[in-house]
């Protein structure tokens, strides 16, 4: 379960761009993620609470992102408090920005990755999973995408064809507020 859900949230962050060919521009991860300026990097960490006092307790998680020139997410590294296990995805963009695909680490080995085709008109057609060897273990089709590029429904499959999963997204706006995700 936990590995399809990384596959759809990976697809859904992924597809988060216009079509390639389209005329309007694209909503960067910047506009997304609310931030002003051109930021390079955001940082942040997580702390334990006590829920009986309140106080803040020792470091629990670090988190790292870092933005092309453009606006687009480069990388998005997360760790434990004593970076023994640290996870990063690292994305690329066409050169009008829509996204191409991503890879993901575990402390620096290959863990997955995912490749997104789109076609002349500029539709998303197909995106491909693949794992930790380089072999593709999934693709996506029936991808749709909202008016910002975001997608709002796809359907998994398994390399000899048969269902995996599929899900559905809504957002408001640009922003994503849930979603729905069905196993088979």
């Amino acid at each position: 379960m936990r590995s399809i859900f990384i596959a759809a949230v990976a697809f859904l962050a992924a597809c988060n761009q216009k079509p390639a060919n389209s005329t309007a521009s694209l909503a960067t991860d910047w506009s997304l993620e609310n931030l002003k300026g051109k930021v390079k990097q955001v940082k942040s960490q997580t702390f334990i609470v006590d829920s009986v006092t309140g106080k803040t307790g020792a470091l629990d998680q670090k988190t790292e992102e870092d933005f092309d020139d453009k606006g687009f997410a480069a990388s998005y590294t997360e760790s434990d408090s004593k970076d023994s296990m640290v996870t990063k995805q690292e994305f690329s963009h066409n050169e009008n920005g829509t996204f191409k695909g991503q890879t993901t680490t575990v402390n620096g080995k290959p863990k997955s990755s995912l490749q997104l085709e789109w076609d002349k008109n500029g539709k998303c057609t197909m995106a491909r999973t693949y794992d930790s060897t380089g072999k593709q273990d999934s693709y996506f089709t029936d991808i749709v995408l909202n008016k910002f590029g975001q997608p709002t429904s796809a359907k998994n499959y398994h390399m000899d064809k048969t269902p995996k999963m599929s899900f559905t997204n809504d957002y408001d706006s640009l922003h994503y507020i849930g979603g729905r995700a069905v196993e088979f």
